[in-house]
């Protein structure tokens, strides 16, 4: 695994990169976010107003995190869980629609009857 921070203004995500060993053909690699911002992602719950938030419609003209998706031109695969109460449809929307601005390809995936644990 190796740390990853990416920042895009004055926000940031960090996480772990989880790579496979071989080079021999082309895999996917995985994020696993741990910080989105200033605060540890276990704090954003706290937050009133989050809720609300995560449910609406977002360009990356109107967030900041949408902005480096909206240019990653490589290949996309965005995994949902259809019975998530912690990450809404809607916040799985924005990422899709910021993706499909530049990247090679987009794939979608519902992880059928799994939730967020």
């Amino acid at each position: 695994m190796t740390d990853v921070r990416i920042v895009v203004d004055t926000q940031q995500i960090s996480g772990k990169l989880l790579t496979p060993e071989t080079t021999a053909v082309a895999h996917p690699a995985l994020l696993f976010v741990s910080r989105l911002g200033r605060r540890p992602k276990r704090e954003l719950n706290l937050d009133a107003d989050l809720s609300a938030y995560r449910s609406m419609r977002l360009s990356p003209a109107e967030n900041r995190v949408l902005t480096a998706p909206s240019r990653f031109a490589g290949d996309v695969l965005v995994v949902e869980s259809e019975h998530d109460t912690v990450i809404p449809h809607s916040v799985v929307e924005n990422y899709l629609r910021a993706f499909a601005i530049a990247a090679g390809s987009v794939t979608h995936s519902v992880l059928r009857d799994a939730d967020h644990g």
